[in-house]
């Protein structure tokens, strides 16, 4: 509901405050005094394309502002929208517009985009004026308004819907990415077995790295280390210099030394036994090993494929193991991922199961828009329709989050005449008497605010009482703001606003006021004529 609206610089109000009250709001004024300038404001607000004349006289920049009160935020997709809290049951939005071509829209002093105000309006905002007739008769909306008729087990059913969907979609997206992109992992694929090939046939996953290089490095200086070795115990063997320093460091023992030389003495008996040593464990070496010409080019080709591999996947044996184990992991979900058939079967039972719940909600729609059509007519024949013929058309679009129905409204105002789409063949008047009959119809759909603007424009007698009288009813469960030129219309109203136009020498501007109660009686003098 619309707590107040503020409009500044716009057509030709320059700045002007106006609160409404729930129920029936009416705008009567002179004929071309400005009444439907407020109407516009609102659904330029709310995201209607704005154009050039709708600046005030020299200026280059309007503004519009509205406290709004909100419906049941439990109505469906309104609590979903990212710029209302849920916190508060009030918000403020507002738009400005420049000469340049540019929008500002907020949400609770919030920036938001344009098309998210546009999202915002359906919960807000129905309208059915000259500059503004079409929009609520448009295929989205009016597959709104049959889902709004089909209850509890519609909305249900819709839930399950756009869930459906989302899965199938998800689905279909990553099968289509990946044959899209198969060749590219498969040749992925590839490489990697590539690597995992090439590190297995070295042969070097079971060495020790350490004990490799050492018979290499054992082999391949054999003839330098065993001659080196052999020439050494033959010298301590052979030579008497191991048998001097035993003699010498015998007869040193029997003297008594001082403490320096004692130390010397030591040194010199290590030196002894070490050559002994030396000379013993040399010769147990050099009868140990044996050198293999084979064995040497085999440990040759070893050493320098684990060089190779050391460029490629890691400086030492353990981290080029352990890459091979990690690729291995990778081949085995790729090949996993590659295998589309388990994936198709799933894409396959989503779409079915999509599919499935998407013709309930059909089957659903059908029933409600059947019993929507016989509402309506009831509706038409109190309001001079009687003998128009109305029905919604359903045909098949592209399946998505809402189904794969598309509605359209055909009327025919006279008998003989053939049904077609209401955009077509429908006058403004017929327009707004069957937004009437529809709203009226589904009392209480969560709408906020209506707009009317001379719905009652041509009728007279009966027929305008009938449909005073459904704006009364409508206004018990929604607001209604009505620009009227109808005094029984204004005198069943709960605020009445007088549009007036100022002239001065250079410009014209808009005054709009609240009627108190001798204001009403003299603006209902005037529309009685």
């Amino acid at each position: 509901m619309i707590r107040s609206l503020y409009i500044e610089n716009f057509v030709l109000l320059q700045s002007q405050r106006l609160t409404f009250a729930p129920g029936l709001n009416v705008i009567t004024g002179e004929s071309g005094a400005g009444k439907t300038i407020i109407l516009e404001a609102l659904t330029f607000l709310f995201g209607t394309q704005a154009h050039k004349e709708i600046f005030y006289p020299g200026t280059d920049e309007c503004y519009v502002e509205a406290l709004i009160e909100l419906p049941d935020p439990r109505i469906a997709g309104l609590a979903e929208l990212p710029f209302i809290s849920g916190s508060g049951s009030e918000i403020i939005v507002s738009r400005k517009f420049r000469r340049a071509g540019k929008s500002e829209c907020y949400v609770d002093n919030r920036l938001v985009t344009l098309e998210n105000i546009k999202r915002l309006r359906p919960f807000l905002l129905e309208s059915c004026f000259r500059t503004d007739a079409l929009a609520v008769y448009e295929p989205e909306h009016l597959l709104s308004v049959i889902d709004c008729s089909t209850g509890e087990a519609g909305a249900e059913l819709s839930g399950g819907v756009s869930h459906a969907y989302e899965l199938y979609a998800s689905l279909n997206n990553e099968l289509e990415l990946l044959r899209r992109n198969k060749s590219d992992l498969e040749r992925r694929r590839d490489f990697l077995a590539f690597q995992v090939d090439e590190i297995e046939k070295s042969g070097l996953l079971g060495w020790n790295e350490e004990e490799l290089q050492a018979e290499y490095e054992l082999l391949a200086n054999f003839e330098e280390l065993t001659q080196s070795f052999q020439f050494l115990v033959e010298f301590f063997n052979q030579t008497a210099a191991v048998q001097v320093i035993g003699e010498k460091t015998r007869a040193l023992n029997r003297l008594k030394l001082p403490s320096r030389a004692s130390e010397l003495l030591k040194l010199l008996e290590s030196v002894e036994s070490g050559c002994r040593d030396f000379a013993s464990a040399s010769d147990n070496f050099l009868s140990s090993v044996q050198y293999d010409r084979q064995r040497l080019a085999e440990l040759t080709s070893l050493m320098e494929q684990l060089s190779s591999l050391q460029r490629k996947y890691g400086s030492t044996l353990s981290e080029i193991a352990a890459f091979a184990d990690s690729t291995r992991r990778e081949l085995q979900d790729m090949e996993s991922g590659l295998d589309e058939s388990a994936l198709r079967e799933k894409t396959l039972q989503a779409e079915k199961a999509y599919l499935t719940t998407a013709s309930e909600l059909s089957q659903l729609r059908l029933h409600a828009a059947e019993k929507l059509e016989s509402l309506i007519r009831e509706g038409l024949s109190d309001i001079g329709l009687e003998k128009s013929r109305i029905r919604f058309e359903r045909t098949e679009k592209n399946p998505g989050r809402n189904g794969f129905d598309r509605f359209q409204l055909l009327f025919s105002a006279n008998p003989g005449s053939e049904l077609s789409p209401l955009h077509k063949v429908a006058s403004f008047g017929e327009q707004s008497r069957l937004l009437l009959a529809l709203k009226t119809a589904l009392l209480g759909d969560g709408t906020g605010t209506i707009l009317f603007d001379e719905v009652e424009a041509g009728l007279g007698g009966k027929i305008l009482k009938k449909t005073v009288a459904k704006l009364c009813e409508l206004s018990k469960a929604h607001q209604v703001i009505a620009v009227t030129h109808s005094r029984e219309l204004a005198s069943r109203s709960g605020l009445h606003l007088l549009v007036e136009k100022e002239a001065g020498p250079d410009s014209t501007t808009l005054k709009v006021r609240t009627l108190t109660e001798s204001g009403r009686e003299k603006e209902s003098a005037r529309l009685l004529g």
